[in-house]
């Protein structure tokens, strides 16, 4: 991989293994980090993704921009989503959102969206409710090219790496053993893997799931 991406949220545990991936497919690594990144390699801008001017900066000569940013609040995530957004239609580089689960449709024909907030503990919520937000902003911006992924049901931090598919869906997608889970390194594949591909997925929610 010829590129140089910007990683916003490198320092959460999804965004070091994107970073580690984009590494190791020999991409140019920028991060913007509210504290300073330590990884080599890598060139780190310190600022606050809610600062325009800040994403503006490290965006500079990007190829793509990946996002697995979180937030505290719902407002919050919005005024990230809105920044980075803009900035990557403005300069004209696709933007790979990593977002949750929580627009998915189980089974049972239920989101986790259809719940009250309160039902929710406020970081949660703030990713449940804020990535609805931002799947219903990212089309209203002009010129912006992305793909919205949400990651199957169930996220494991320590799962190890396993194969995938990915599809244009708001369904949650199930395994041969009709689970909807995915692990945490295998995730932060598709994320790296959507930065050469992300055409075929334009400007579309699409989903995972391990089928090993």
């Amino acid at each position: 991989m010829n590129k140089q991406v910007l990683v916003i949220g490198a320092n959460g545990h999804l965004g070091q293994m994107v970073v580690q991936d984009l590494l190791q497919n020999n991409a140019k690594v920028v991060t913007l980090t509210r504290k300073p990144f330590k990884v080599t390699n890598t060139t780190d801008i310190v600022g606050d993704p809610k600062n325009y001017d800040d994403v503006k900066k490290a965006a500079t000569e990007v190829d793509a921009i990946i996002s697995t940013v979180g937030a505290g609040s719902i407002d919050e995530l919005i005024a990230i989503a809105t920044n980075v957004a803009k900035v990557a239609a403005e300069i004209k580089v696709p933007l790979i959102w990593s977002a949750g689960a929580g627009t998915l449709i189980q089974k049972d024909g239920t989101r986790l969206i259809d719940q009250p907030q309160s039902n929710f503990p406020a970081p949660l919520a703030a990713a449940i409710f804020g990535h609805a937000k931002v799947k219903d902003l990212f089309p209203t911006i002009d010129d912006l090219n992305y793909v919205f992924v949400s990651p199957a049901f169930t996220l494991d931090l320590e799962r190890p790496e396993h194969s995938f598919k990915l599809e244009v869906t708001d369904q949650v997608l199930y395994n041969k053993d009709d689970e909807s889970i995915i692990g945490y390194l295998t995730q932060a594949k598709i994320l790296v893997y959507l930065v050469d591909h992300y055409q075929d997925y334009l400007n579309k929610q699409i989903t995972s799931v391990e089928t090993d």
